[in-house]
Parts: structure tokens; sequence; C-alpha cells
């Protein structure tokens, strides 16, 4: 899978927007990149433009090219770019949508946008579709962020649609498309462009339009599109049926790269399956960890474990299974009546030496164990059995057998897959398993690309024994790891503005101990060092100075909620400086225990992993003159940029200089190459440094709102005090103190106080 380290180190800086992804950072806390990422989409929205600025909303015309719309209303773009009628086109804008949002981005349409194509942008709850569904032609189920960029392109007969900078639809309109009657009106022509909500909110910022010359080739050199009149997945698509194959596993020819272009060229989505075992391509939870840090790295598509052998569920934690977006196994791989390991798919590893029935018997008493003891969301290849009594299927399959399967799986909330390669279950089976609620899913489990199908199997029997998607099971780990339900109650708004001091000198501060004695800060050479450890004396100063802007903690025990009230919103310079250069001196330990910290650049340990800025915020720091750039700890001119590339940078830092002196609204970004970072790391962490060579990139400070079962609600403190907090929720927190991080909801402006 290493063919994919090319695409990470150009795209590096989406994995900052995929929430979902799991990283190895050093010894502090590893999920605070994460909550910086909030800052970079806020930053990027309130110093973008747009040429786009004139849209009708309603009766209204508004000269903006950032607006917001509400259930029920649409924006029609009503400017003079191309008299609004556009055939090819680029079309830009960042987008955030509420929770639940249903909303769409339309083409090639007219004034009540109900012709041409949509994009769906929003998750809303009666339909499983996802922001960026090219809608009922290449429909998309994974979740995303509800704050993203969002680029459209139509290009001749070309249609590609980009989420922060991946592409997720690259669907070519054939000469004569196939369209049902409720969509006679998806086709390619030209017309108005324009935004529709149905329910929820829709923020849209930057909106920017591009026209292209009308006489662009149909299609791109050396591709064609798909003959849709007798294809079964054009035709389910048009029916909003969820075609996802979930067991695809790249092994052979097929590497993951490909497996994602074949994904776009084919019209549906994949969900990369890794196998999970003793001698298998992963062996332990190490390794797992590893794959989502190097491979795994490509959000547009789903990841699954597949459990191997019966091993499996002693040998990964439920912490490395909840790094996928679903677990399944199969019963292919059992030990027989004396003992002997059998894999059904391997002749040489089948003793048949009891009659046929009896061996049967075996096979469903092994199948059911596995259903009701192992922790899985479905069992792939149900019903298979070795080449000799698949000849036999429906002799070894009887209906008291299949009852008891059907039975096992409802029990225990298990879902069916229907296998394209296998071709199993049988259309008599699945009929069962529907008629009794089982719920399925497509999947192919192939050798290589060549067995990639289109799932044809799969889809032969979705029509033959007429499931609907209602009929589909869809994976929650996904949807709960992409997306939060921001909490509504005990929240207020807090005033975008907040006091922020100029800094002053701490280098003869310390702590107030009890009694009034001071605590030092530093050792006896004015010097701090990062991660030493700090004395039980210096942690108690710490939290005594927490105390006051803690107006009331809950006594809640390990297993309750416990809530965190502040009286403010900002700390004291003083206080916020003190406080600084004591975490900085923590352990990762000491540090977890904290419910004020802070977020610097990360350690020199986090420096194998490229986090590059993503284009657009690159070009916004050229042209904006709020902007301070340095270098490699050089001050640069901004132009200076348009000199170097995006990936020149491994590393980048944002930071205000409203406490350091400067105006309102000016920031600074610190930008470093791979040499440069690993110099100014071993500057500032592998050594002791004064507390002024500390303060000089101003740290982001963070409050813990709640913590559920050890998992803390964080509410982070952006430094530039236009922009408010951020809302971020912990999913997990491993053994070895990693933590994993949800994505936020809606762009937040919410403080978390005593209720009344």
């Amino acid at each position: 899978m290493k063919q994919v380290n090319s695409i990470k180190k150009n795209e590096a800086g989406f994995k900052c927007f995929n929430f979902a992804m799991y990283k190895k950072w050093s010894n502090k806390m590893k999920f605070l990149l994460l909550f910086f990422t909030g800052v970079v989409f806020l930053l990027f929205t309130t110093n973008c433009s747009g040429n786009s600025n004139k849209w009708k909303i309603g009766d209204k015309i508004i000269n903006s090219a950032t607006f917001d719309l509400q259930a029920g209303q649409s924006a029609i773009y009503a400017g003079d770019i191309n008299g609004g009628n556009f055939k090819n086109f680029d079309f830009k804008a960042h987008v955030t949508h509420s929770d639940g949002a249903k909303a769409s981005l339309w083409f090639h349409s007219d004034t009540t946008l109900s012709k041409g194509y949509s994009i769906l942008i929003g998750n809303p709850s009666d339909d499983h579709r996802r922001s960026g569904s090219l809608a009922s032609v290449r429909n998309l189920y994974k979740p995303i962020p509800s704050s993203f960029d969002l680029e459209v392109k139509v290009e001749g007969k070309r249609i590609v649609v980009m989420i922060d900078g991946w592409t997720v639809v690259n669907y070519l309109e054939p000469a004569v498309p196939y369209r049902t009657a409720a969509n006679t009106g998806q086709l390619l022509s030209s017309g108005l462009i324009g935004f529709r909500v149905e329910n929820g909110t829709l923020n849209v910022a930057c909106a920017n339009i591009t026209p292209q010359s009308d006489n662009l080739p149909n299609y791109p050199e050396g591709r064609k599109p798909i003959d849709e009149q007798d294809d079964a997945l054009i035709r389910l698509q048009q029916r909003n049926f969820p075609v996802i194959d979930y067991h695809v596993h790249c092994k052979g020819d097929l590497s993951l790269k490909t497996a994602f272009k074949k994904s776009l060229t084919d019209g549906y989505e994949f969900g990369i399956a890794a196998n999970c075992g003793i001698g298998f391509q992963t062996e332990s939870n190490e390794q797992i960890k590893a794959l989502f840090a190097t491979d795994f790295t490509l959000p547009p598509l789903f990841y699954g474990m597949q459990g191997e052998g019966r091993e499996w569920t002693k040998t990964f934690s439920k912490e490395a299974r909840e790094m996928f977006d679903y677990v399944f196994t199969d019963a292919l791989t059992f030990y027989d009546q004396k003992g002997r390991r059998t894999q059904l798919w391997i002749p040489s590893t089948i003793f048949m030496d009891i009659p046929e029935q009896e061996y049967m018997d075996m096979i469903m008493d092994r199948t059911l164990k596995i259903i009701r003891e192992e922790p899985i969301d479905f069992l792939a290849s149900p019903t298979r059995l070795s080449n000799v009594m698949m000849k036999d299927y429906d002799k070894c399959w009887t209906d008291a057998r299949v009852a008891e399967l059907i039975k096992a799986l409802k029990d225990n909330n298990v879902a069916m897959e229907i296998n394209s390669v296998s071709k199993v279950p049988s259309a008599r089976i699945i009929k069962a398993a529907k008629a009794a609620g089982i719920k399925f899913t497509l999947g192919t489990n192939n050798l290589g690309i060549g067995e990639l199908d289109r799932l044809a199997y799969s889809l032969r029997m979705v029509e033959e024994c007429g499931l609907t998607i209602d009929d589909m099971w869809f994976p929650k780990v996904a949807k709960e790891r992409y997306s939060i339900n921001p909490k509504k109650e005990e929240e207020k708004t807090v005033p975008s503005k907040l006091h922020q001091p100029k800094k002053v000198d701490i280098s003869s501060f310390t702590l107030d101990g009890n009694g009034g004695a001071g605590i030092p800060i530093t050792d006896k050479d004015g010097m701090i060092t990062y991660g030493k450890g700090v004395s039980q004396e210096m942690l108690s100063g710490y939290l005594k100075i927490v105390n006051k802007y803690l107006e009331k903690q809950s006594k809640g025990t390990s297993d309750t909620i416990e809530n965190f009230y502040w009286k403010s919103d900002s700390l004291s310079e003083k206080d916020w400086t003190r406080l600084y250069a004591v975490y900085f001196q923590m352990t990762d330990s000491q540090k977890q225990k904290q419910i004020i910290t802070f977020m610097e650049p990360e350690p020199p340990q986090a420096s194998n992993s490229f986090f590059p800025p993503l284009q657009r915020l690159y070009d916004s720091w050229v042209e904006n003159p709020r902007c301070k750039i340095r270098i490699d700890g050089e001050m640069v001119d901004n132009d200076v940029l348009n000199s170097h590339e995006k990936t020149d940078f491994v590393r980048y830092f944002m930071s205000s200089l409203n406490r350091s002196g400067g105006k309102t609204g000016d920031y600074r970004v610190d930008l470093w190459t791979e040499t440069g970072y690993d110099k100014f790391s071993e500057q500032l962490y592998g050594q002791p440094v004064s507390i002024d060579k500390l303060l000089k990139i101003e740290p982001n400070i963070i409050f813990l709102v709640e913590k559920d079962n050890s998992k803390p609600i964080t509410l982070f403190l952006d430094p530039e005090p236009r922009f408010g907090w951020t809302m971020i929720k912990v999913t997990s927190i491993s053994e070895n103190n990693v933590y994993s991080a949800a994505s936020r909801g809606t762009l937040p402006t919410n403080y978390h106080q005593k209720p009344n």
C-alpha cells in the first residue's frame, strides 16, 4: 500500500480536515492539531473574496459573494458574468451547513431550480446521501465535516465535484444517458447556478464562478463514458439505492491509489478492507495504528476491518477495531471436529471424513458461534461452502438451517453480505432474510483489480429480490466519527471580541503556593525544559490559578459527566503566561489532568508527518496585508510565497499578534521547511529555553468544558479574538494516550457556561 505515499505528500493539507484519521502524535495531547484546523477554516472564511457577488435571494438582490440561507430559501447568481448563463465553468465556494441540513447546488438550471444537475450539501436524517453527491447519478455516503471547500467543474460532458481538494465525483455523461421519469431534467446543457435549502441553514462564502470556453471537448482524451442503457448501477443510482462495495482488498495489482481511481471511474464508493489476523496483512494493534497513519489517508473511501481466523477478537483491542468505519468477518475459517484448522476456500485444509450432512451441521455450529460471539457489523460471504459442497448448495442449506442462520443474524443485529465473487447467498436465502428484516451489504472480496466487476451478482440480486434502501445497512461508527451533534442546552453566545492585554515579562514570576509562599516557575538559571515534569507543589499552584476562573466543578464519579463552568472567557496576561510556562514543563500524564491547556507547535517527535497548508489558504496569506509571514523563523514579504510551493513546507503555525503589540486583526504565520523545522524544534524542545524564547510564538488556549467517561469536550480559544470559540469532542483515548477527535459541526460561537 505504499503507493499512496505520493498522494499523501501532495494532499497532506486535507489530513488536517479529515477528523476521522487517527494520527500518532508525540508525547503531548495528540488531538491539539485538530483544534487548530478549526482556526484555519475560520481565518480563511474571514479573509477570502469571491467574484460572484450578486445573488438573488427571494425578491432581493444582495451584492456579496458570501451569504446565508435558511430553510425554504434559494439563491440564484444574478451578476454580470456570462449574463448569468453558464455552460462550461469552474465554481468554487466555502460552504458550511447546520447539523441535519438538506441543501443543494444547482447548475444548468432555471429560475425554479428544477432542471439540470444538483450537488447535495448536508447530512439530513431522512437521506443517507452526503455532501458532494451528484444527486441520483453519483450518490455518496461517506460522511464528511459540515464545513468544507466545494468546487464543481463542467467541461464538455464531464462533471467533476471536489471536496477540500479531493475529487469525489468524476462523471462522464454519455450521448444517451439513462434517466427515470422523475429525473428527465438531469442533462447537461447550459443555464443558471443557484443554491437551495430545504432544511437547516447554509452559509456560502467566497463564491467564485470562472466561465470556460463553450468549445471544450466532450470527454478527456482516452476516456469514454459508460453505456448507461443496460447498466444496472445507474438504474439503482437513479432510484437513490446505495451502491457501496464494502469488501474491496488492495491486493495484487490493486493499490489504494488505483482503487480510489477505479471507484471514481465506475461511479460508486469503495470500502477498503484490511485483513486483520495472525499471518495476514495486519497482525497487531500497533500495525493498525501505523496503517491509519501512513496508508489509510484517503478521505473519500470507507475503511473496514476484516477479522481473520478465530483469533482476531483476542489479537485486536476495542480501540483498534473502532478506528475502522466497520468490522466484519466470515465463517470460512474454523477448527473441525478433530481440532484441525479449516479454510473452506483451500481444498488442502478440508478433511471430509464424516458424512456431508454431519459436516454441514458442524459448519452451522461454527457459523452460529461466530455470529453470536464475535463483535461484527456484518457477515461476509455468508452460506459459502467448499467447492465440492457448493454443488449441493440447496441440499446443504435447508430451510431449517436458513431459518436458524437468519434468527442468529437478527438476534445479534448482524447484517448479511451479498458477495459478488462467491455469488452467495442465493436469491432464496436473500428473500427469506429480507422477510425477516435482516439488513444487507454488498461486497466483492477481490484478489486483484480484475475481480472488481461493478458488483454484477450483488446488483442482480438487489433487483431479483426487490431490495430497497430500507433493507441496506450503513456504518454507524462512520456517522458518529465524522459528525457531531453540538449541545443545545447550557450554551450561550460569546462576544466575538475578547480582551487581550499586551504581553508582559514573566521572568521573575512565581506561582502562589500554600501560605502565600512563591513557587519559582524556572530552574535556578531562569530556564525551563519541555516535558521534564513539575513537582506536586507546582501542580497545586497551577490549579490555584485555574480555580480563579472556575466557578463550579461537579463532583461526578468516573462513569458520570463532570461539568466545568467558567467565570471568564479570557485569562489575564499574567495568569496565562504563568500557566503556559508551567504547562510546557509538564509530562504528558500531568498535562492530561489539566482543564486549562495550551497548544504550541508540535515537538520534533512529530516532524515526520507533513502538513503543508491548503492551496487556497496559502494563496490568502500572499494577498492579506494583515498577515505577517516568517519562513524558518525569518520575517519575509508576503509575495515571497509566490516563489515557493505549499509543499515546500512541512509545518505551519498561526498565532495572534494582538498580544504582542500588533493591531487587532493582525496575525502571524510561521512556515517551516523540513530542515528549518528540525532546527527550530531542537532549540525549543531539545534543550532548556528561556521563557522569553518560549513566548516568541503565541500559544492557543484550550478550556475543558466537560468530561464524559474520561472523554473531554473542549472549548478552544482562537488566538484571534474576532473568531471566538471552537467546540471539539474527543471520541477515544488509547492506552498509549493517543487522542482521537470528532470533527466539529457548524462553525460554533457557543460558550458553555453554568446553566440558569
